[in-house]
């Protein structure tokens, strides 16, 4: 009997999720708080900035790839999302459209996402900022695109130059970006907890006057830089 051929754009429904009460544990963490828990290539490009100052988002990733100029594969993603999840939209080229705009802000806010990360352009800024939904994106346009496919869901893409699977956990703040694969996530909620707890721990004594310089102990790393106080200038 032959067998089946491999579907040429596979489209998956499902993926796997975090438990909500591990992604909850995140709250009082920043991506600076993780960050230096993960490699380099954890983080995404600055390139992509979030739609208004101020938003948050953390969930496993919906992955969706588009044809260049095309938005179907964007449309069957929100379709497919549940509460929590963070649509990842790209596509397979450079193109001059919209990537996301206001009627799929309206829609995924509804159906309870956690927000998008856009490799490319978004629209509707003003309706996205007032709907207070987390977006990130390149850049702006006014100009829309087709819908007609044909695309993958739930297929590992790239975003930038950063593989993101279907499940990783996407974090993103005003600092930047983060994908956290699904089996580091406990440890690197538990390293950004133990780096927020040292942190606070300092916070009296920078408010009292105290330099970073000497609560970091950094008097040692000066002199194996090979630095030398002298007493003025000449």
């Amino acid at each position: 009997m032959p067998s089946t051929p491999s579907p040429a754009f596979p489209v998956y429904r499902n993926i796997p999720r975090p438990p909500a009460d591990l992604l909850a544990r995140f709250a009082p963490l920043g991506t600076a708080d993780v960050a230096d828990s993960l490699p380099p290539e954890a983080q995404l490009d600055q390139g992509l900035k979030p739609l208004w100052p101020g938003a948050r988002m953390i969930g496993p990733a919906i992955t969706a790839l588009n044809r260049p100029g095309d938005t179907l594969m964007l449309h069957y993603a929100v379709d497919a999302c549940q509460p929590g999840d963070v649509l990842v939209i790209a596509s397979d080229g450079p193109g001059h459209c919209a990537l996301w705009g206001k009627m799929v802000t309206i829609s995924a806010q509804a159906r309870g996402a956690a927000g998008a990360l856009v490799d490319g352009l978004a629209r509707d800024a003003a309706a996205v900022r007032e709907s207070g939904f987390p977006v990130w994106a390149r850049g702006l346009t006014p100009r829309g695109g087709t819908r007609s496919g044909p695309g993958t869901l739930n297929q590992p893409i790239l975003c930038g130059e950063t593989p993101i699977y279907p499940g990783d956990v996407i974090f993103a703040d005003d600092d930047g970006v983060l994908v956290i694969p699904r089996h580091r996530l406990e440890d690197v909620l538990e390293a950004g907890l133990r780096r927020l707890a040292a942190e606070e721990k300092l916070l009296p004594a920078l408010r009292a006057g105290a330099s970073t310089f000497a609560l970091l102990g950094l008097d040692k790393a000066a002199r194996e830089a090979g630095l030398e106080e002298q007493p003025g200038l000449p």
